[in-house]
């Protein structure tokens, strides 16, 4: 965030004080008198020699008193030397942090405006600005390790430069944060410092009307132009905006650096996303920002800096006496040979202009110029930004714009050519009716006015849609007698612009651009490269004589904008395009958009068609009804991806049909009642039907693939037939790869919206219909956008009047003498039969029961007595029937004990189709099982499902 001085000091960290070692015991001084006196003794003899021996233990103890003095004497010594050099250490950090404060000052605000008035302003942009002091990180360089306090607060004190200036980098836009009272006085102490260091010729400051910067000199500078609380309008070599707001949600997106004031003393600033750093802001009150601004003024005066010719503003424009109705779109766009006229210079003009040369403020003053000198009977506008929108966020709303279309709108661009395609018929059947050839010899009293169709970045448009080079260079060959001006904006050519449409612009601006290729396209010349950067708008014009005139393109307030009149009582003019189809259709709005474009609700050919949306239909301008007749469209098939709405919109057709009988499957998910409705299905001519199938991709899920493979085999059948035979199809899929086997089959498919190009392609739909969102309901239909009407509850869950009934579930009864009941888990079947059927008596059939316990009651005089016929259960109450229980495995082995033949007696199987087949070894397909339900063989019948009942 602070710049420092690269060549900062470097220091060492002094070593700490060196501990001498503790001196060790005299052993030789103590034993060498010893060994003397010992010696001395024996030649001697002499007890003399033992006093001498005495000596030993004497020198040894001094010497240790002196080894211990000299010890203390050199630890005070190294003390005495760290502390100096600590000492030291702290003054050259100090002398250092001196320096460095001196390499970093500069004057701030207070310090400005005390100082006096310059004789000269700098010519060189300042790369930071001061906005407090505070502490700042210091570039002292200490090398070594603190191994104590004293040290550790000397390093501490070295890192950190006190009452330093705090600057931040000019260019980066700045926003200050946090009560007004407080950020007014910070804004302005920034405008003071950055007026202070560049001159009047160079810098512009742009502020609201009765700010104290209005009394600043600096109005026409054009190197850097600087916006105090709003973006400035003029585009620079470098723009700067300082802003200030409650939150820092609510600055600019320009302001990269961001300062939140907490109090007069206490501030933050961050660099983007940086930490904040605390300082203390320098703030300026209103009187002294006044005062010094009137003084900046009269020095820049007598320097003869402040130019006697201006610009002239937008609202001091002169423009050309009005001519004759239509025949006249003459304006004055600034200073300069700047006036143009579409209609004689044209009919359509090409801008080309660099970032920062003035080529969007160009458009937004030619806009508000035709705006403030035409009413809308004379000239309407259709914007096309494709850079985001803001270029004409300004004029959008004028009442002469009749459609605004940017690129983060989907599809919008192709859709506003194409709808162009219409209207210039729409004005050739028009002139054709009036009997005239060309707009100028209309009759005034038939309402049909200029259309200017402005496109700023049309290259990039181009090159995103390709498909319309052809859309625009047919409007540049057939507007001019049509009324229809084209005004083409790029910042480059680049080639992407056809000898078409270059040979229908006569009109051509050329602002500052760095292509010589450009340049020579545009004017025949290099002059383009040579106008200045510094000043935006500066240009060069081009008629359709070949001369080049110079001009500067003035810029437009919000305040000329708002000066154009408005007549909220005048009949809106006519929009060249149907509006773009909403992303929820309600059916009220459905048929208001038909009443109002043309066309009815289900004004099909067929009083049996399902009306259920909306088509968009841009090449006539309008929309027009989606409608389904199941009679003569034949079957009709709906793909889309997650969140389309595939089943929604199954369910607002299923709901519109007008046929006497709709049977709807796997809109509740029951795969059962699937396979058995399609099995029990018989077409009848006389009665015709709309069989609904959600989810035909997952088709009978859950079931055995036997049972879906069934289903699928019978759908396909009953694709083959034709609605005459008495069946309509109405499928849905979640999935274009579900449907392989079935898409040919159905005369007619919508396709709702896929998260991918490539499934979107893969569904057959063409190209340049795909959006990158899905929208539900949002979809394509025989080769156009459509949008479904939103179901109601009503209609997602449509009552069963009206349905045939097609099959239904006989609940299991236990009502002859001998069941016996085979399952994969018999204790679990056990229990449920006992809770199901508390009358019962329920026993496990194993290996040893007798083979003769499961035939049929008039096999033995044993069985008789246990399982009684049902006439005798009736005479006889007390007799209760019996269930026996087995697995598969124990019911096979009594089986083949009994011989292998059929049961002669109710069997009742529950588990899988395999279980099925194991224990009936028949390889017919059984009726399919819901959760619930069983198989069910009486004697001599045939297999049934039968559903558990619920106690």
């Amino acid at each position: 965030m602070d710049s420092l001085p690269p060549d900062a000091h470097a220091f060492d960290i002094p070593s700490p004080p060196v501990q001498p070692p503790r001196p060790g015991f005299p052993v030789v001084s103590l034993l060498a008198p010893i060994a003397a006196a010992g010696a001395l003794w024996a030649f001697t003899r002499s007890p003399y020699a033992i006093v001498f021996a005495l000596l030993g233990p004497v020198i040894a103890i001094a010497t240790m008193i002196d080894a211990r003095r000299t010890r203390r004497r050199q630890m005070r010594a190294e003390r005495r030397r760290y502390d100096e050099e600590l000492d030291a250490l702290a003054s050259s950090i100090a002398a250092a942090h001196a320096l460095e404060r001196a390499a970093l000052e500069r004057a701030g605000a207070p310090e400005v405006i005390a100082l006096p008035h310059r004789e000269r302003w700098e010519e060189e942009t300042p790369g930071e600005i001061v906005v407090g002091r505070g502490p700042v990180r210091s570039a002292v360089a200490l090398a070594g390790k603190a191994q104590d306090d004293r040290a550790r607060d000397v390093v501490r004190a070295a890192r950190s430069l006190e009452n330093a200036p705090i600057r931040v980098p000019f260019d980066g836009g700045i926003g200050v944060v946090g009560p007004a009272l407080l950020t007014a006085p910070l804004l302005r102490a920034l405008v003071v410092q950055i007026s202070h260091a560049l001159g009047p010729q160079r810098l512009a400051i742009e502020a609201g009307a009765g700010s104290w910067a209005e009394e600043l000199p600096h109005r026409d500078g054009r190197a850097i132009v600087v916006g105090v609380g709003l973006v400035p309008r003029a585009t620079g070599v470098s723009t700067v905006i300082l802003a200030e707001a409650t939150s820092v949600a609510a600055l600019p997106v320009e302001c990269s650096n961001v300062i939140e004031v907490d109090g007069p003393a206490r501030a933050r600033v961050t660099r983007g996303s940086g930490r904040g750093r605390a300082f203390r802001p320098d703030l300026v009150g209103l009187v002294e920002a006044r005062s010094w601004a009137r003084g900046e003024k009269e020095a820049a005066d007598q320097l003869g800096l402040v130019s006697e010719h201006r610009d002239p503003a937008f609202a001091d424009l002169e423009h050309p006496a009005p001519e004759p109705f239509r025949r006249s779109l003459a304006v004055v766009l600034g200073s300069g040979s700047t006036m143009v006229d579409l209609v004689a210079d044209g009919p359509h003009a090409l801008v080309v202009g660099t970032t920062g040369s003035g080529k969007s403020e160009l458009l937004v003053t030619w806009i508000t110029a035709l705006a403030a000198t035409r009413g809308v009977e004379e000239v309407t506008f259709l914007l096309v930004d494709f850079k985001g929108g803001a270029t004409f966020a300004r004029v959008a709303r004028l009442p002469h714009v009749v459609g605004f279309v940017t690129d983060l709108e989907d599809d919008a661009a192709r859709r506003a050519v194409t709808s162009l395609d219409a209207e210039l018929r729409h004005r050739e059947r028009v002139l054709r009716s009036a009997g005239v050839a060309d707009l100028v010899h209309l009759d005034r009293a038939v309402v049909l006015p200029r259309l200017v169709v402005v496109i700023d970045e049309f290259a990039a448009m181009l090159s995103a849609h390709p498909e319309l080079h052809s859309t625009i260079s047919d409007i540049a060959a057939r507007g001019r007698s049509l009324g229809v001006h084209l005004v083409l904006a790029t910042q480059r050519l680049g080639g992407t612009v056809r000898e078409s449409i270059l040979a229908n612009t006569p009109l051509r601006i050329v602002l500052r651009t760095l292509d010589r290729a450009d340049s020579q396209t545009m004017i025949g010349a290099d002059a383009a490269l040579a106008l200045p950067l510094d000043r935006p708008g500066s240009c060069l014009i081009r008629r359709g004589g070949g001369i080049v005139d110079p001009g500067r393109i003035v810029s437009v307030s919000d305040a000329d904008v708002a000066r154009i009149p408005r007549d909220d009582d005048a009949t809106p003019p006519r929009r060249p395009w149907a509006e773009p189809l909403p992303a929820v259709l309600g059916e009220d709005d459905a048929r208001a958009r038909l009443a109002t474009e043309g066309g009815e609700a289900g004004s099909g050919a067929t009083s049996r068609s399902a009306w259920f949306g909306l088509i968009d239909a841009p090449d006539e301008q309008r929309v027009l009804s989606l409608e389904w007749a199941p009679r003569t469209d034949g079957h009709l098939l709906v793909i889309g991806g997650p969140l389309s709405g595939v089943t929604e919109t199954l369910a607002t057709i299923a709901s519109r049909v007008r046929e006497d009988f709709v049977l709807c499957l796997e809109l509740g998910g029951d795969a059962v009642q699937t396979v058995d409705a399609l099995e029990a299905f018989r077409p009848d001519p006389a009665a015709p039907a709309v069989i609904v199938v959600d989810d035909v991709d997952l088709l009978a899920a859950g079931l055995d693939i036997e049972y879906r493979q069934r289903a699928v085999e019978r759908l396909g059948y009953l694709a083959t037939l034709r609605p005459a035979d008495g069946v309509a199809l109405l499928v849905g899929s979640h999935s274009s790869t579900g449907v392989r086997g079935l898409t040919e089959r159905f005369s007619c498919a919508l396709r709702l919206g896929f998260p991918t190009r490539a499934e979107h392609l893969q569904s057959g739909a063409p190209a340049d219909l795909w959006q990158n969102r899905v929208v539900a309901g949002r979809g394509e239909w025989r080769g156009r956008r459509i949008q479904v009407i939103a179901p109601t509850p009503r209609q997602s869950d449509r009552s069963a009047a009206g349905r045939r009934a097609i099959t239904g579930h006989r609940a299991l009864a236990l009502e002859t003498p001998l069941t016996v009941l085979v399952s994969r888990t018999p204790a679990r079947a056990a229990e449920r039969v006992r809770r199901a059927f508390p009358e019962v008596e329920v026993q496990p059939l194993s290996v040893d029961t007798p083979a003769t316990a499961t035939n049929a009651p008039a096999a033995s005089a044993s069985a008789q007595a246990s399982a009684p016929t049902r006439a005798a259960r009736r005479a006889a109450p007390t007799v209760r029937p019996l269930v026996l229980v087995s697995d598969i495995e124990t019911w096979n082995a009594v089986r083949a004990r009994s011989g292998g033949g059929s049961p002669a007696t109710t069997l009742v199987i529950d588990g899988s189709l395999s279980d099925y087949r194991s224990v009936t070894r028949d390889r017919a397909l059984p009726p399919p099982l819901g959760p619930d339900d069983v198989w069910m063989i009486e004697v001599g019948g045939a297999v049934e499902r039968r559903t558990w009942p619920t106690r």
